[in-house]
């Protein structure tokens, strides 16, 4: 054994999976290498007894006959069909008598989900592989896996009204992210679920249930007609609109509302995709909650329900539309895996630029612009925030979760947004952002040490918004969120000292923590700072004269430009303005290619005097915040044409940015729904009148806070665009000084630290590959035919004996397997189960 060298690696996605491989099977034969010959003997044992293991478990498929004869009729007859698997009506209710926040899933009568439906077997059959992978690590003298699980990942896609070809798209990644956890991590198929939850039936289109039934999803006949349709000459009109709900039930369940479960068992279907690629059979699972009650209820829906049942290992959140792309969720997957208190991930999203329409058209700007600003928050904002082990958000679009970090409190906080009739005005827009309140209940557990990652280079593509409205209530939503949730996440940052984590980890996420006051202060008056840089550049370069003076007729052009932009978003609809912020973002551009010229000329026409100027850096170090993220990622980019256009298209519209999207958002902090959904929650047995009228009350309240907290974010940003260019002209540079070294460490300090972990991701990111001695499964990473590798490496164990090991391990032996030739020797076998 001390002369095994692998032999060259067949790649089967790229040259960088099958240099993982390489590296995990040097690192496996330097493993045995040290070893005794009595310890090698046992760990090739343990290795054949649980390939023997794995192999018997797949030989039984999950729809054979035997085992759908212990099933109910209504679960046999739609598992013989087309492969659909129909479950009694799911409902939450609160555990009586336990932990407030403590839910369990159940039948329509508050009865236990029966242990013979599939989703029960299928938490079996998860609990079983993970039983034999401990009992596999125990084998070979490792430690166990920290976390006690029994399936090992859930896949949530949450959808409203979207139609087949985005559900398509994100299917595409997943399929094939599952056949990667299979053949490059081990993570058997029959330990994924994948979970498509559709916000209620009434959004859906009828175009989309047919495809599902089409692909064998969804099958309406299941349905309960009765309670849950309106017939009409002995077909479908509608879906109730309200379920009666019995006394009990309407006590027990928190969401007023039921699941209809549908599950494909052992799919092989591309749903239409081109995948050329050996489809590994998974388990798809397409719920329906009967009313619509938001994207947070669909997750509620999926982590107090589905997940409390199934205790998982790994949660993973997917928008409809967003497709990872390949090596991208396998890979954070394996990255939690190899960190145990990593409580979270996520990859990097990026804009899909091929869905705008045409080169001239605005659509593509506003898609190129947002690949752009997509780019450039991963390369400086998710990078500074990592080498704190801290991201502010995992963006629900595409992120992971570990189960047992999330479990309990963080979760309880994330869903508080639900209550929405007995939170504040500054708690509704806080709960906008409970991605941003999850992260930091993470970090702060007081029994766990926990951190947050962004992986680079873990790709997801998606739709962005091309219309300017939807972007607009988009931006709202995430401003308002954002803010609010960051001055919640700083009031409360203290109790990061009482979780696990070492005082040098609490020491470091404290100076995060102090400096995102700064940030926050800073955000808070960026219309202000805007228009006060602009001004001192331009009076820099043209001196003010007199007040007809051109200088001053557009300085004051941006003034009215932002009082037009401020009563147009009190008094008007989005949909009835989009020409007003549209000719208003245009003229903001020409005015920021202004302050562009003014810029450069400062810069160059006395370059010399200026190198002593504070001003100089604080340009530079603005510069440089955009140049050096941008140069340092040059290479993860991808579409280097368009991010050049786009990236100039950022520039032109960064005042839609800065100006038009941030006072649109505190003009309407009274707001607080999705924007883009219309906001129709569970009816069930309440009293419609009287929630209309509390919601009504509900909304005075907020237009109040509305209005006190905008009178004083608009003193705030008027003293500080006001005094600057003042204190400027009249010679007191001290306040100037001040507030510009303000800005500078801001700057400075997160291209610092966005930089060093740039590098260190280059460094140390593509080398954190577990030993292959500790992966608790047989790895296959260089055959063909897997199973039949399988087969033969035990076939041939059972022929020899642990003398026989020695003199079939010389070197004519070893090299029958380098250079290719079939000699079955027990070291060609071996090579196979290592």
């Amino acid at each position: 054994l001390s002369i095994l060298r692998p032999p060259r690696p067949t790649p089967l996605y790229s040259s960088a999976a099958s240099d993982v491989y390489k590296r995990q099977y040097q690192r496996r034969v330097h493993g045995i290498q040290k070893m005794t010959e009595k310890k090698q003997i046992s760990v090739i044992k343990s290795l054949a007894n649980t390939g023997s293991n794995l192999q018997a478990s797949a030989a039984q498929p999950n729809n054979s006959p035997v085992v759908l004869a212990q099933l109910p009729p209504q679960v046999q007859e739609g598992a013989q069909g087309k492969g659909t698997l129909y479950y009694e009506d799911l409902m939450i209710h609160e555990i009586q008598g336990a932990k407030k926040g403590i839910y369990n899933i159940t039948g329509r009568g508050l009865q236990p989900v029966n242990e013979r439906t599939p989703l029960a077997r299928l938490k079996n059959m998860g609990k079983g592989l993970y039983l034999d992978r401990q009992e596999n690590l125990k084998r070979q003298g490792l430690s166990p896996e920290a976390d006690l699980y029994d399936f090992k990942l859930m896949i949530v896609i949450t959808m409203y009204n979207e139609n087949m070809e985005e559900l398509k798209d994100s299917m595409k990644g997943i399929i094939l992210a599952v056949s990667e956890l299979q053949k490059m991590y081990q993570i058997q198929s029959q330990e994924v679920g994948i979970f498509l939850i559709a916000d209620g039936f009434a959004p859906i289109k009828q175009e989309f249930l047919d495809k599902m039934k089409e692909f064998g999803f969804y099958d309406e006949s299941k349905i309960d007609q009765e309670k849950y349709i309106v017939m009409e000459n002995g077909k479908r009109k509608d879906y109730k609109s309200s379920i009666k709900w019995t006394d009990e039930e309407l006590k027990a369940t928190p969401t007023n509302n039921i699941l209809h479960l549908f599950q494909c068992a052992n799919c092989s279907s591309t749903l239409g995709n081109d995948i050329r690629q050996e489809i590994i059979p998974y388990n798809f699972f397409f719920g329906i909650k009967h009313l619509n009650g938001g994207k947070l209820d669909s997750h509620f829906w999926f982590f107090k329900g589905l997940a409390e049942y199934l205790n998982p290992h790994y949660c993973f959140l997917i928008d409809i539309g967003t497709q990872p792309l390949e090596n991208s969720l396998s890979r954070l997957i394996h990255y939690m895996d190899e960190n145990p208190h990593c409580g979270g991930v996520c990859g990097e999203i990026e804009v899909d630029p091929s869905s705008a329409a045409t080169m001239c058209g605005l659509e593509y700007y506003l898609v190129a612009t947002q690949f752009v600003e997509y780019k450039i928050s991963h390369f400086l904002d998710k990078a500074f925030e990592t080498f704190f082990g801290f991201v502010s958000v995992l963006p629900g679009a595409f992120s992971g979760y570990r189960w047992s970090s999330i479990k309990g409190d963080p979760l309880t906080n994330y869903f508080k947004g639900l209550d929405k009739e007995n939170l504040t005005a500054f708690e509704a827009n806080m709960y906008l952002a409970e991605d941003r309140i999850m992260c930091l209940s993470i970090v702060t557990n007081p029994v766990k040490k926990d951190y947050l990652m962004y992986i680079p280079g873990a790709k997801a593509i998606t739709d962005p918004p091309k219309a300017l409205s939807v972007l607009l209530k988009q931006r709202r939503r995430w401003i308002n969120g954002s803010n609010f949730a960051s001055f919640f996440v700083l009031a409360n940052f203290t109790s990061l000292w009482s979780a696990q984590h070492s005082f040098g980890r609490k020491m470091t996420l404290t100076c995060l923590f102090l400096y995102q006051v700064f940030l926050s202060l800073l955000t808070f008056i960026l219309v202000g700072s805007a228009y006060a840089t602009f001004n001192t550049f331009l009076f820099e370069e043209f001196p003010y004269t007199d007040p007809w003076g051109w200088q001053n007729m557009v300085s004051n052009l941006y003034i009215l430009l932002l009082f037009f932009t401020l009563i147009w978003s009190l008094c008007k609809s989005v949909e009835s303005s989009i020409f007003f912020y549209g000719l208003t973002a245009f003229f903001m551009g020409c005015l920021t290619l202004l302050m562009l010229y003014t810029t450069y000329k400062y810069f160059f026409k006395d370059f010399g005097s200026n190198l002593s100027s504070y001003t100089f850096y604080l340009v530079l170090l603005l510069l440089l915040s955009y140049a050096l993220p941008i140069l340092l990622n040059v290479c993860r980019i991808g579409h280097l044409l368009i991010f050049m256009v786009g990236f100039f298209f950022y520039l032109f519209l960064s005042p839609l940015y800065i100006n038009i999207f941030v006072i649109y958002a505190f003009c309407n902090t009274h707001d607080v729904s999705w924007g883009n959904r219309p906001e129709t929650t569970a009816v069930g047995a309440k009293d419609q009148a009287d929630k209309a009228k509390k919601k009504q009350t509900l909304l005075e309240d907020y237009k109040e806070f509305r209005t006190f907290m905008l009178i004083f974010w608009i003193i705030l940003n008027l003293a500080v665009g006001y005094a600057m260019p003042r204190l400027s002209k009249t010679g007191q540079d001290q306040f100037v000084f001040i507030f510009a070294m303000y800005v500078v460490f801001v700057i400075a300090f997160k291209l610092l630290f966005s930089t060093i972990f740039t590098f260190q991701s280059y460094c140390c990111l593509d080398c954190c590959e577990r030993p292959i001695s500790v992966i608790p499964s047989i790895q296959f990473p260089h055959c063909q035919s897997r199973p039949a590798a399988l087969a033969m490496s035990i076939e041939n164990y059972s022929k020899y004996q642990p003398i026989e090991l020695q003199e079939r391990t010389g070197a004519g032996a070893m090299d029958s397997v380098i250079y290719g030739r079939q000699n079955h020797t027990f070291s060609h076998s071996l090579h196979y189960l290592i």
